[in-house]
């Protein structure tokens, strides 16, 4: 048996992590760059490692926060950023041994200034908001503000709700780990050096195995590790890995074909990360890489091409956005992308579920990380709906939401369609009205009717689950706060989180 996915995976929610522009020069180019003009040269610049950043994107203060990023992605010098700043000897050591930073200039200092024409001429003086409609609360949930003793401050890195059992597993900042019963009573606890992240329950309902992230600041030095405890009381933790790259999902699943359960981990990183799955050998867990990357931010596992075994639809963020399956052949894997998506995009979380009753799995995106160098309100961040048709995805729903990072689709109200509840941890906090919580209810065809929950100022939200938490057969909807972070919010606000901390936001499903 599995738990549902949710971590704080992508720390990137965190507020703390740093936009960048992951452009590469390690393919041999077709063409002469200095022969480019306009998108053109763009294209070929940043296109070889993510999608093509168009310049309505970012107002022009945008674009100049992020050029210097870009610039030392392309070998080029920047006056007012230095990746290597404040970072110690073995990290320094990592990023450079990393070849991420071009140690000679990818363009021409003429083709490299025509490049930042492009955007600077291109790229609009601000952003128009339409301001946001203020919704009807809805009447299927009820709400209650929790506040726990085991933080002051609410800092929450994982909610996750044990669908068998009832009740939600919760972590924090300080490393605090509590199984809260459906009164929301602290039933077993650990702590632990670092902060848990997601918990993941073995196949034999015994083992849990917990996911420690290391530091929580966004770093590339390996300090992160998996955890076993028995469920049951917590009562001895046991060190099966360390050294891992802020890792933030965990899966326990049989990859190969000897019968025994594996794990597999996304390793966000910084700069730098990876994909990998450990397999025990001679009584030692043994990494295998299945792709290097930074960003890696969540894993479902799905037989995608229904031939037995166990495939992995991926999450990928942080400048690489977007979709990928790997499909498993006997413990090798070979990369598939679903969906490509714009690197500002700030993609945090994804469900893979069949929304219009196909039969075929379609992906739901929440995109709004605005913890980086753009850290203005976007009108493209929210909730889309992406439906699978043929072998693509096609956007069919989109929800605007000023800093979505949640998403939880369920079919809240047992009308047969699939529901959507979101939650944003870089909300409009300059105006109350413009919620931070949202319930998509699903008239049918996709059309939604968005719903709010006034109680969403009291806090702010950064991990959600969905499930049975009450075990009376409905889906009911828990949601942590984590007062810290990267953002403008107005003085009387961030007293009131912090004077009347409300941990948890319970949203008990009244249709049973």
């Amino acid at each position: 048996m599995f738990l549902r996915k949710n971590s704080i995976s992508s720390l990137l929610l965190l507020g703390f992590l740093c936009f960048l522009y992951t452009c590469s020069s390690d393919s041999t180019p077709e063409v002469d760059p200095d022969q480019l003009e306009g998108e053109a040269l763009a294209r070929f610049a940043c296109s070889n490692c993510h999608s093509y950043p168009s310049p309505d994107l970012l107002p022009k203060i945008g674009w100049e926060n992020v050029i210097p990023h870009m610039a030392h992605r392309l070998g080029m010098e920047s006056q007012t950023y230095n990746p290597y700043a404040s970072k110690s000897i073995e990290e320094s050591f990592r990023l450079e041994s990393s070849g991420i930073y071009p140690t000679s200039p990818v363009l021409s200092d003429s083709t490299w200034q025509r490049l930042l024409s492009f955007y600077r001429s291109q790229a609009a003086d601000s952003f128009e908001l339409t301001p946001k409609a203020i919704y009807p609360k809805p009447e299927l949930f009820q709400t209650r503000l929790i506040e726990l003793s085991m933080t002051n401050q609410p800092v929450l890195t994982l909610l996750e709700i044990d669908q068998e059992r009832g009740g939600v597993y919760y972590g924090d900042a300080s490393g605090n780990l509590a199984k809260l019963d459906t009164g929301f009573q602290r039933k077993q606890y650990a702590k632990l050096p670092s902060p848990v992240v997601d918990v993941e329950l073995g196949a034999n309902d015994q083992n849990l195995y917990l996911l420690n992230i290391g530091l929580l600041n966004p770093n590339d030095i390996e300090t992160g590790g998996v955890v076993s405890t028995d469920d049951a009381r917590f009562a001895q933790l046991e060190l099966l890995k360390q050294n891992l790259a802020r890792p933030v999902s965990i899966a326990a699943v049989q990859i190969d074909s000897d019968d025994q359960e594996d794990l597999v981990i996304a390793h966000f990183g910084n700069k730098l990360g990876r994909l990998s799955w450990y397999k025990m050998e001679n009584g030692t867990w043994q990494e295998k890489i299945i792709k290097q990357e930074a960003g890696m931010s969540k894993v479902i596992v799905e037989d995608v091409d229904e031939d037995g075994d166990n495939d992995l639809v991926v999450l990928r963020s942080h400048g690489n956005e977007g979709v990928s399956v790997f499909i498993n052949k006997k413990g090798f894997f070979a990369e598939r992308s679903l969906l490509e998506l714009p690197p500002i995009y700030g993609t945090s979380d994804m469900e893979y579920v069949d929304m219009n009753g196909d039969g075929q799995k379609d992906i739901v995106i929440a995109s709004g990380d605005n913890g980086d160098n753009t850290n203005l309100l976007k009108p493209y961040h929210g909730i889309r709906v992406f439906l699978k048709e043929g072998e693509e995805y096609k956007e069919s729903f989109f929800q605007a939401m000023f800093g979505a990072t949640k998403v939880r689709v369920r079919d809240f109200d047992e009308d047969g369609d699939m529901d959507v509840f979101a939650s944003a941890f870089y909300g409009d906090y300059s105006k109350p009205e413009h919620t931070s919580l949202l319930y998509l209810e699903n008239q049918g065809n996709l059309q939604f009717t968005p719903q709010h929950f006034p109680e969403a100022k009291a806090g702010r939200w950064i991990v959600a689950d969905a499930g049975d938490f009450d075990q009376d057969g409905d889906q009911d909807i828990v949601v942590g706060s984590f007062v810290q972070g990267v953002v403008s919010i107005d003085y009387a606000t961030l007293q009131a989180w912090r004077t009347e901390p409300k941990h948890l936001l319970y949203l008990e499903n009244q249709l049973k």
